[in-house]
């Protein structure tokens, strides 16, 4: 399974604002509640997927989610692609990362959602691969989707 790894807000934010010359001050680094294209305010949150082809995946990411790509960035030796909502270079909320060869994530990405059932609908309707909603031990409702590399993803819903 290709690797992922979660991206704290503030890690995201910090590094954005560093590379566009912004303040990274105390406070300046948080990102919005919830993504502001309409059809995205059903999740929330920032996540990182480590992707082997990453045009592809960065291409399937805004078409399946509505963000904007902002096409491949080469820093510091390091390939990734940032898609946020509405044009905001400012507030990343999803990072491809390229993917070395021998990569193992940790932990799996998690969206927050509002709905889990209308989450997992809208994905529907744009042909992703998602799993059925689910009820964890703590009562919190999730489900699981698949992007274009076979990365899962969770979608969980807050209480």
């Amino acid at each position: 399974m290709p690797g992922l790894v979660l991206c704290s807000k503030n890690e995201a934010a910090t590094s954005v604002r560093h590379r566009n010359g912004a303040s990274s001050g105390s406070g300046s680094s948080q990102l919005p509640h919830a993504l502001s294209s309409p059809a995205m305010k059903l999740f929330f949150g920032c996540i990182t997927v480590a992707a082997n082809n990453l045009e592809a995946a960065a291409r399937w990411y805004a078409e399946k989610f509505e963000l904007e790509n902002y096409g491949v960035i080469e820093e510091d030796g390091a390939r990734f692609c940032e898609l946020t909502p509405g044009g905001n270079k400012m507030e990343p909320e999803i990072v491809l990362c390229q993917k070395e060869s021998d990569e193992a994530g940790p932990d799996r990405p998690i969206l927050n959602t509002a709905n889990a059932a209308k989450a997992r609908e809208w994905l529907l309707a744009r042909d992703v691969n998602v799993g059925p909603v689910e009820t964890d031990r703590q009562g919190t409702r999730y489900f699981e989707m698949r992007d274009s590399e076979g990365n899962t993803v969770e979608i969980c819903e807050e209480p």
